[in-house]
């Protein structure tokens, strides 16, 4: 045994031994205190670290794939549950649209569903705008395509994505430009016209029983409407002139008067410039004529007497006929003619022509008479009136008995006064009694000043009435007023004289008699001018003019066409069968277009035809916004006074007419039941839509996609892409002209055969959910455009029972399309979730396949670390035996 100081191999080797036990020890501790079994330090396992890495990578991406692929499920979630929100809406819009396809509905129900509908539709269209999932608009169509055009005209609808997988799995997007030709064919819009509209037969309203046509209103020179009650037919002017009072004019119900003769008929014709109404002829044969019916008896001093023995002549052939009038009967027979001829200058001659009465017929015979002498009402009753007289008048006298023994005449009056500060009253005057040559004061309510004569008894006859105007004499600085009027037959002049100062600023009532030429009925009627203050103003310019016109109408109170200016209150069909006026109270109506766009117009119970059309043509021009695409915004509503319209044109009737072809230019018009049946709009040019040839090319290349694409209606359905629809505006290229000879519109292509080119860019915005960790691991996912614009809503309109009907076929479509993009989500969602299984899954295998490579086995590595422990021990007790025992020996041989 070797004894060595300086190098104690034994010592060296347990110190080797004991470092090399130490390591160990200090690598299970590590493995234990990490509870991994590679790391980088471990030079021993690098291919384990290195495949350890390479998973870990791997895993770290699929973990944070599984967050992706849940919030791609979230952002479904959210997109479905709007939508379902939609398909709810469309089932009650569904609801409603059946609901309005039931003619128990009255237009103005109609109208309260279409409300309904058209907040519907936009809220629709607010949803698909603002649904968010983290700030993005997931319905709105952006997140699948975006879009842009040359055209304003021109815009796409997007149904889905524009990226495809080929055949080899590569994922590309058909992005780019593509050029479009347009050729249009113009449609055809809708026009609608009303029943004819007729003025109103006197009578039915008690109120009023006149009705003005044809009016003008000086409004220049302060008036500013003229009003009637009651007045005859007949043509009307008021002029303002300088007051000047002519003579009172006298105008009378006189006529033929009661004659007997022994043994020919002679007689005598009591006549005046007014009009006859009553012949009377006897013999002692017991012959008898009684008419209630002439017109415009001649003088033999008249310029024409030939005219009018014709019309004379045509109104006794009138009487004959008219079984309106008293019968007319000789010997109890009918005339069978009655004639007047002028035989010389001074005698008129009647012939009466009549069958023989009794069982055997006599043939025919004739009675002449001869007429010689001719009276006028002036010459049987004059009526004057002094300067004194301070008021205007019109006074009706009637003829109350005639006493042929006394030789009196009994006369009433009585009178329609105004006086000169404008106020109005009247009067009455009982038992005149008159002796030829008398004359009669008419009394205090006339200042004294109006008289009363009489200077022809033969000619007076019980129940003959006349009547006679005065005006006011004693008037500082007076205002004219002349009424003329030409009715009946009957041609005259009132004047009314009201002081300057004094006129009213607000209305002036005119008030006269006049007397019926064919039946003697008297009318009471009354003309009021509604005035301002400029009408004082315009009587300084009567120093320099003769007169100045105020107005001039027509009154009728016959049934005949309205015109523009007719009150819609003077029209028969705003009155209902209970003479209940339609428009007491402002009504409502509502213009709805095809394409859903609202217009309102208020019709007030004053308002004429013209006002009402011109409401009614604003909203069509303005509220539905058709003017811009015509070049006359005047002529969608009007009113037809006669035939100049066009073959559209019929006197009396509204014609509406819209400019928009197709569905989406129908006008509907809800309101107050009873008033739109008086319009009672039906529709006389049909609605069609315009044609469109479409051309599709590559902008870049000119490639052609597609060519001589034939569409009706304005959508290009799936040519550019299967997912995306091209809309056009409703009248690109059309542009509506009025046709004067047509009466309408006359809708035009404005590019002809070369069309419109348009630009439309199409970029892929499709969404990739990356459902991997690695390249290409991901899902497409595209939620086209869900407003109610895409989904064909716009053209929802239930005004009628037809487009109610139509409406259901549209909403069904939608309903589809909403219902497919449900399901495409659903599948989706679906796909997702069974990705999002199979990911988990995936996770899990590749961590424990890595946590196999590099995590500490604790049972082995405990062991292993005990058994380091235990030999560092017995290495460090070993060494310090060896170092004492060498020590011993040497100190043992030294000591020897």
């Amino acid at each position: 045994m070797s004894m060595i100081m300086n190098h104690d191999i034994t010592s060296l080797m347990g110190q080797r031994i004991m470092m090399r036990n130490s390591l160990a020890m200090k690598r299970s501790l590590e493995k234990l205190s990490t509870g991994l079994r590679t790391k980088i330090a471990d030079l021993d396992n690098t291919a384990g670290l290195a495949i350890s890495e390479t998973m870990r990578s791997r895993i770290f991406g699929m973990e944070k794939a599984l967050y992706n692929t849940q919030d791609g499920i979230s952002l479904i979630q959210t997109a479905s549950g709007a939508l379902e929100q939609t398909n709810s809406m469309l089932m009650r819009m569904r609801e409603l649209s059946v609901q309005a396809a039931n003619d128990v509905l009255t237009q103005q129900d109609r109208s309260y569903i279409q409300v309904e509908i058209n907040e519907i539709r936009d809220e629709i269209t607010r949803l698909a705008n603002t649904t968010q999932f983290n700030r993005k608009k997931i319905l709105s169509g952006d997140n699948a395509v975006l879009w842009s055009s040359t055209s304003k005209e021109v815009k796409a609808i997007v149904n889905g994505g524009i990226r495809s997988i080929d055949q080899f799995g590569q994922k590309y997007a058909v992005d780019g430009n593509y050029k479009l030709k347009i050729r249009a064919e113009a449609g055809q819009a809708e026009v609608q016209k009303s029943d004819i509209l007729k003025i109103r037969q006197a009578g039915n309203d008690s109120s009023n029983k006149s009705v003005i046509v044809s009016k003008s209103v000086n409004t220049a020179e302060g008036l500013k409407d003229v009003k009637v009650d009651s007045m005859p037919d007949g043509s009307y002017s008021v002029n303002l002139g300088g007051g000047s009072s002519p003579d009172p004019l006298l105008h009378g119900s006189y006529g033929i008067g009661g004659i007997s003769t022994e043994s020919t008929v002679t007689t005598s014709f009591n006549t005046t410039n007014s009009p006859v109404n009553k012949i009377t002829v006897s013999t002692d044969d017991g012959i008898e004529i009684w008419s209630t019916s002439g017109a415009n008896i001649f003088r033999t001093d008249t310029a024409d007497s030939t005219a009018q023995t014709e019309y004379f002549n045509s109104v006794l052939n009138e009487i004959k006929h008219n079984a309106a009038y008293k019968g007319i009967k000789v010997n109890g027979n009918d005339i069978t003619s009655l004639t007047i001829s002028k035989p010389g200058t001074e005698a008129v001659g009647l012939k009466i022509s009549y069958e023989g009465g009794g069982a055997g017929n006599a043939p025919t015979s004739t009675i002449d008479s001869t007429v010689t002498d001719f009276a006028s009402v002036e010459d049987m009753v004059t009526v004057d009136s002094g300067d004194a007289l301070s008021v205007n008048a019109s006074i009706l006298f009637e003829v109350k008995k005639v006493d042929s023994i006394t030789g009196t005449v009994t006369l009433s009056a009585k009178a329609n006064i105004l006086s000169k500060n404008g106020a109005n009253s009247t009067a009455n005057i009982d038992d005149i009694m008159l002796t030829d040559g008398q004359v009669f004061n008419l009394g205090d309510a006339f200042d004294n000043a109006v008289t009363v004569s009489l200077s022809d008894f033969d000619h007076v006859y019980e129940g003959g009435k006349f009547a006679v105007a005065v005006t006011a004499k004693n008037v500082d600085r007076p205002l004219g007023f002349n009424i003329f009027s030409q009715n009946f037959g009957y041609a005259g002049v009132s004047t009314y004289a009201l002081e300057y100062d004094s006129v009213p600023e607000n209305e002036i009532n005119f008030s006269n008699y006049f007397i019926d030429s064919k039946s003697g009925e008297v009318t009471n009627g009354t003309i009021t001018l509604v005035t301002g203050p400029e009408l004082r103003n315009a009587a300084d310019k009567l120093l320099t003019v003769d007169y100045i016109p105020m107005t001039s109408f027509t009154v009728t109170n016959q049934a005949r066409t309205a015109e523009g200016n007719t009150k819609i209150r003077d029209i028969d069909k705003f009155w209902n069968s209970e003479g209940v006026y339609l428009v007491q109270q402002p009504q409502e109506l509502t213009l709805t277009q095809g394409d859903g766009t609202q217009a309102k117009v208020t019709i007030y119970g004053n308002d004429t035809l013209d006002d009402v059309v011109k409401k009614l043509n604003t909203a069509v021009a303005v509220g539905l916004g058709q003017a811009k695409y015509v070049d006359d915004a005047s002529k969608f509503v009007t009113f037809t006074e006669g035939g100049t319209l066009g073959t559209n044109a019929v006197a009396g009737t509204i014609v509406f007419r819209s400019a928009l072809t197709g569905s989406k230019g129908q006008i509907s018009i809800s309101g107050n039941e009873e008033l739109l049946n008086a319009l009672s709009l039906n529709t006389i040019q049909e609605a069609r839509e315009s044609t469109y040839n479409v051309d599709v090319v590559d902008a870049h290349d000119n490639s052609v996609i597609a060519q001589n694409v034939n569409i009706t209606g304005n959508r290009l359905i799936g040519v550019v892409h299967k997912n995306v629809d091209v809309e056009f505006d409703s009248m690109m290229g059309l542009q509506a002209t009025w046709n004067e000879s047509i009466g309408g519109y006359s809708i035009q292509s404005t590019t002809g055969n070369n069309g419109s080119d348009v630009v439309l860019h199409l970029a892929d915005n499709t969404m990739i959910f990356q459902t991997g960790a690695g390249e290409g691991e991901d899902v497409m996912l595209a939620i086209g455009d869900m407003s109610s614009n895409a989904l064909g809503l716009d053209r929802i309109n239930v005004m009628s029972r037809e487009k109610a009907s139509y409406s259901i076929d549209i909403i069904d479509k939608a309903i589809d399309r909403v219902s497919m993009q449900q399901a495409k989500l659903g599948a989706a969602q679906n796909r997702l979730e069974h990705h999002l299984g199979n990911l988990s899954k995936e996770t899990e295998s590749l961590i424990e396949a890595n946590s196999r490579i590099r995590d500490t086995d604790y049972a082995s590595e405990i062991l292993e670390f005990t058994k380091m422990q235990i030999l560092m021990q017995a290495n460090t007790a070993m060494l310090a035996q060896s170092n004492q025992l060498q020590t011993q020996t040497i100190l043992s041989v030294l000591r020897q």
